[in-house]
């Protein structure tokens, strides 16, 4: 599975943290009884499990509902490996599809912080970058524990 463990410490590092941050806030949400932001958030949830899926185009979903990804342990005991084009495109191809799911989270947030409508949007939009921006940071950061 050349290229996988590339693709898995991103998983790892980036995807797992925000779904564990949209699970809380739905909760969150729904226990406050704001029902629409927490089944914003729950259906968001479901898109970043279908952003994490489109990361591993090669296995199918019964695999990956298995958990056939490699484990984190795997992954570091394993010799470094080339990065082909294609796990750089997944990668930042999810980091795209990711920055956006987060702008649309701070739109949520802050629409009930009561900032004016324009704040929002600016804010959000802001989110949607930074966030992007931080994103390639880390992919970054996890190639080079790739090169030769």
């Amino acid at each position: 599975m050349k290229g996988v463990a590339f693709r898995k410490l991103y998983d790892l590092y980036v995807l797992k943290p925000v779904y564990w941050i949209f699970i809380i806030l739905g909760i969150f949400y729904f226990y406050y009884r704001d029902w629409i932001s927490g089944i914003f958030f729950v259906i968001m949830w479901f898109l970043i499990g279908g952003i994490g899926g489109k990361l591993y185009p090669e296995m199918s979903p019964k695999e990956l509902a298995q958990g056939t990804v490699p484990s984190k342990e795997e992954i570091t005991s394993t010799k470094k490996e080339e990065i082909s084009y294609q796990d750089i495109y997944l990668t930042v191809k999810a980091s795209r599809k990711l920055s956006v799911l987060i702008g649309l989270s701070t739109l949520i947030i802050l629409w009930h912080s009561d900032l004016q409508w324009y704040l929002v949007i600016i804010f959000g939009v802001l989110a949607g970058y930074i966030f992007s921006f931080l994103n390639y940071l880390i992919i970054t950061f996890i190639s080079k524990r790739f090169k030769k």
